[in-house]
């Protein structure tokens, strides 16, 4: 066994020269066959992992994780622990190739599980595979069940679904196996929520500032925030959960948090992700009609839009208004940014989703057609095209091509931009943090 990271993009820019089952993209129609722009299952994982700083992940496959964990750590995630200088990374690979791939190996990961469970700072420990081990029909449920009669650490299974989902489809289903399994402490306690499905993708102050953010205004209407799923925080701490009067479900964690509430037998409310005024509003609103606190909430609102909103009274006449707004990425992040672009004034031209259209299906869109999933070729056109139309800005995570418009990063992965103090981009005050980067970027572009 060896230790090491698995990639969270290597494969979306060059092929990693391993013959053992790569997530990289299909080709598209036409002849295009550059990588999409959609970031693979284990990537999704893999950032959960790096949000749980006591998880470990012990994953079937190969090992290419070395050359690919500068896709989080490094790059995106300053702050990040998944691998360290001790040598001991938190990923940790069987190094099954196809010379070996078909042998039973059951015993022998039962076995790697119980000492990695011992590891002194191991909370926890996860397993998964990639497709080329997964296929050989390990039975991984028993593994699993297997090592953990011998130890007192939890043990998750992560469904090898590599072949089917998405990375945000590989967060999700960490999130379902911690809710199915995680033993959970303290009792239920009147006026305790506990929010699932919130995508903790870095230890930067972006998240940072959300989660104080949240915390702070969900404290205004009397509410205590037991856990959240996921925040970067332990796994003790997400055992908290079970003190929770009710479940708040954000979008990357829907299925999650159904399981948790009906585990626990307390209320659900399902909001949506609070970006942009209008969102954050119906976010604490949803929330202060179901646990019979709607005049605090409203209170609440009405507290926030009189500080935040008049920040807003010039830079919407003198900057935005009329301005044409691309955008790429995360499609949770789409109906946020088309709503700011709207009170701004501006006009949301297109968008391109880094996610299977699976996450928005049967959902209104807030732009007439979404390009979901494309290839960098066919996005660099879309961005060339877009750009003779008069483009002015686009909120994006990292491009890799030059795309000669004013960039603002929004999302995974973002490696040009960072926050080392709490910088939050979610409810009031982080929409007017993240209009204040649009107009730099844009005053900035002016001057150049």
């Amino acid at each position: 066994m060896s230790a090491g990271v698995e990639s969270v993009g290597g494969c979306l820019r060059e092929p990693c020269g391993n013959s053992g089952g790569c997530e990289s993209p299909g080709a598209n129609e036409g002849g295009d066959f550059s990588p999409r722009i959609t970031p693979p299952y284990l990537i999704g994982v893999y950032l959960a992992i790096n949000a749980i700083p006591d998880a470990y992940l012990f994953l079937d496959g190969p090992s290419c994780f070395p050359l690919k964990s500068p896709a989080i750590q490094g790059n995106h995630d300053w702050f990040s622990a998944i691998t360290n200088v001790s040598g001991r990374a938190k990923c940790i690979t069987t190094q099954a190739y196809p010379s070996t791939v078909f042998l039973s190996r059951e015993e022998l990961y039962a076995e790697a599980l119980r000492g990695i469970a011992a590891y002194e700072d191991a909370g926890g420990v996860f397993m998964s595979a990639r497709p080329m081990a997964a296929i050989t029909g390990q039975d991984y449920e028993r593994v699993v069940r297997q090592a953990q009669e011998e130890t007192s650490k939890p043990m998750f299974l992560v469904p090898p679904k590599s072949l089917q989902a998405d990375w945000l489809g590989g967060y999700s289903e960490l999130l379902i196996s911690l809710a199915k399994t995680l033993e959970l402490s303290g009792s239920r306690t009147r006026g305790k929520v506990a929010v699932v499905g919130y995508l903790f993708d870095r230890n930067e102050g972006d998240h940072e500032g959300n989660l104080m953010e949240m915390r702070r205004l969900l404290g205004a209407m009397d509410l205590d925030v037991s856990s959240i799923w996921l925040s970067g925080s332990p796994i003790d701490a997400l055992r908290r959960a079970g003190e929770a009067d009710a479940i708040v479900s954000l979008p990357y964690g829907r299925k999650a948090a159904r399981i948790l509430a009906k585990r626990l037998g307390i209320p659900l409310i399902e909001t949506e992700l609070p970006l942009g005024f209008g969102a954050s509003e119906r976010f604490l609103g949803d929330i202060g009609r179901a646990l019979d606190r709607r005049e605090q909430a409203e209170a609440v609102i009405d507290a926030e839009l009189s500080r935040w909103a008049p920040r807003l009274e010039w830079v919407i006449p003198f900057v935005f208004q009329h301005l044409r707004l691309g955008f790429i990425g995360d499609p949770y992040l789409l109906s946020g940014v088309a709503e700011i672009a709207e009170m701004l004034g501006a006009k949301l031209s297109f968008a391109a989703s880094s996610a299977h259209d699976s996450h928005l299906r049967g959902q209104a869109l807030p732009i007439e057609s979404v390009i979901w999933e494309p290839t960098k070729i066919h996005l660099a056109e879309l961005i060339s095209a877009e750009i003779e139309r008069g483009l002015g800005l686009l909120v994006s995570c990292s491009p890799e091509m030059p795309v000669g418009v004013p960039v603002v990063e929004l999302g995974y992965p973002s490696y040009q931009s960072h926050a080392l103090i709490p910088r939050p981009y979610l409810f009031f005050s982080g929409t007017v943090g993240l209009v204040e980067s649009m107009s730099n970027r844009l005053r900035q572009e002016e001057l150049r």
